[in-house]
């Protein structure tokens, strides 16, 4: 019998890789309930939604935080997939992930994000560099399983941001007790280009912003991957550029963030 589990989607313009994302999680998770939530895409997501999510939804504007939270408003299983339209869900990923649910205290646990793979060699090499020089737990909700009551407990997604909701939902839910769990030997891909990924670091930047406000916590963000520089150039040199700009772009935002407040 297929294990029956809702999963939640927040989508705007993500046309070009919902087809891949859906069926690698259809594959991995057979009878999932997909709830897409539709922030009004002008790319044909949402026709493409109409046809394949079990549910859609659409609401113009919503920022992802609201997104999530309409998802999660409409889940009816004790557990849900949180996950990104941009993603592909690596074979195993489900055999592995859905242990969890047994163990007690947890509220979230996911798979580490591949970025680049397959599409741009040089950026998965550089987060495969970076995986086994730091041991990162970071806060993501690009393919997380989600304790449904531990997420009632502490009061929901905050339907205000338009960015770091997984962040405010990890420490909500580590304050309260929960386990925030990275399962360092499951991936999944996001295949992003490297322009693409020095973009997304500006815009986390500007969104975690909301959350630290104090820029002695971008500063630390800083040196401390500076310091892994040096790693990164003797392991894999042609990953220097890539590390350092990752670092500056997400400084830029965070900088942003803190001007536009």
């Amino acid at each position: 019998m297929p294990w029956l589990v809702d999963a939640v989607v927040p989508v705007l313009n993500g046309l070009k890789t919902l087809p891949a994302c859906f069926e690698s999680l259809r594959r991995e998770v057979p009878g999932v309930y997909i709830i897409a939530v539709d922030g009004g895409s002008t790319d044909g997501s949402w026709g493409y939604l109409k046809e394949n999510a079990d549910m859609a939804i659409r609401k113009y504007g919503s920022p992802v935080g609201e997104s999530r939270a309409i998802g999660q408003d409409n889940v009816t299983s004790d557990w849900c997939i949180h996950f990104d339209c941009d993603v592909v869900f690596s074979e195993g990923w489900w055999s592995r992930i859905r242990g969890y649910m047994n163990k007690p205290n947890v509220g979230s646990v996911y798979g580490l994000p591949l970025f680049g793979h397959p599409n741009t060699p040089r950026l998965a090499d550089y987060y495969r560099l970076w995986y086994r020089v730091r041991t990162p737990n970071p806060s993501t909700l690009c393919n997380n399983l989600v304790n449904c009551n531990a997420v009632e407990v502490v009061g929901g997604f905050r339907r205000d941001f338009a960015g770091s909701e997984d962040t405010d939902l990890k420490i909500k839910l580590e304050k309260a007790g929960y386990q925030w769990i990275c399962d360092h030997e499951n991936f999944i891909y996001h295949p992003r280009t490297v322009e693409e990924d020095y973009r997304h670091s500006r815009w986390w930047g500007r969104s975690v912003s909301r959350i630290y406000r104090n820029p002695v916590y971008g500063t630390g963000y800083v040196l401390i991957n500076l310091i892994y520089t040096p790693l990164v150039a003797l392991r894999i040199p042609r990953s220097t550029v890539i590390h350092v700009k990752h670092v500056l772009y997400y400084y830029i935002g965070y900088l942003e963030g803190l001007l536009r407040s």
